[in-house]
This record gives structure tokens, sequence and C-alpha cells, in this order.
């Protein structure tokens, strides 16, 4: 896996990871575009979007991948509430004239986040793709604690330039072992956050 989707696979699984913590189910939106709305700024019209349906969920989060499947399209993973298929399509009609959506709950594990990178942020038939997400998607500082976290790790290492192998305590480990001890870490604070956040039963 290259090195821009790994990072794209960890925004996404721990995300997931929080929810699943939390115990808020993961949902899966896709949002097409018309021939009328190709000229459209479709990432404009998705934030219009996420703000009615914060409206009825105030603690909508998400994580979205554009693509430019046809004239563009959105795939989304949210944590939340059920959003009905009628409402959705009504909606995404009213901001950018198309009613084609999709929604479906997903079975959280990584299998969601493996689907995303190879069917869309690897698929060469997309030559443009973009990853985003909200602020607590993760969390507000998400990416440099996971920096601080991995770098601490390599910090308690000793790497040999010469043999390009790592040693800790005198014993020879691996680049995986150092990022399975990281996400042991990591996976621990998401944790401990999900307590310090909202009730565990409140979706917003």
């Amino acid at each position: 896996m290259e090195t821009k989707n790994k990072r794209f696979f960890h925004r996404i699984a721990s995300g997931q990871t929080l929810a699943r913590y939390q115990k808020k189910p993961i949902r899966f939106i896709t949002l097409t575009t018309s021939d009328k709305a190709k000229n459209k700024d479709i990432s404009r019209d998705v934030g219009v979007l996420v703000k009615r349906i914060r409206r009825k969920q105030p603690k909508f989060e998400y994580c979205k991948v554009n693509t430019n499947e046809g004239n563009g399209v959105i795939h989304m993973l949210y944590k939340g509430k059920y959003i009905s298929k009628s409402w959705l399509s009504y909606n995404w009609n009213k901001i950018h004239n198309s009613y084609i959506v999709d929604i479906q709950k997903c079975y959280n594990d990584k299998s969601i986040a493996s689907y995303l990178i190879n069917q869309y942020l690897s698929n060469q038939r997309c030559t443009y793709t973009r990853m985003s997400y909200s602020n607590k998607w993760i969390f507000k500082g998400a990416v440099q604690t996971w920096k601080a976290i991995l770098n601490s790790v390599k910090q308690q290492c000793y790497y040999n330039p010469v043999q390009e192998k790592f040693y800790f305590k005198k014993q020879e480990i691996t680049f995986q072992e150092i990022m399975q001890t990281a996400l042991q870490k990591w996976n621990n604070l998401l944790y401990h956050l999900s307590y310090s956040q909202t009730k565990l039963t409140d979706y917003g």
C-alpha cells in the first residue's frame, strides 16, 4: 500500500475505531451528480447538505471521498442516526439538482477502510480522488498526535543504518512491530477519549 493510501486508511479506520468505542453505528452514503449539475461545485453543495443534516443531528461526523466517477460522486462514511433515503434524495436534489443517492448501514470493521482505498483511492478509473473528514470524525489535532505517538515509539529504538535494522533493548525489531506498538497506544487513546466525550448512547 502506498504511503498516501496508508495515511488515508489510518484516518478512515481511526474514525471507525472511535465510533465502535462510542457504540455509534457507521453508515455509508453515496451522492451522485446529474448532467444538469455537472458544472456545480459538489464540495460546496455537500457542505450545505451537512449543515442541513446537523440541524437534525448536531453531532453528525463524517469522512468523505470525492471521485470523478460520472459527473462527480461523493462517498461518505458517517456515524450517527439513520437518515431516510427519501429525505436525503429530496434535499440533495434541492441543493445539487441530483436525486440519485444511496444510504446503508455498514458492519463496522477494517474491510470498510480497505474497500474505500481499493475501490476509489487506488482505482485507476478514478483519475481524481480526495479524502477529507470533519473535526470530530477522530478529534481535532489527531494527525499531529498520531505522529507524536509514532515518533515516541521510534525514539525508544535504535536504527542501524549499515544493517538497515531496528533494535529495541539490543533485540532486533521490525518496523511492523514498531507500528503495531504505536497503534496499540493510539487505540488506547481513542478508547479513553470516547469516555471523555458525551454519553456512549448519545447519537446527537
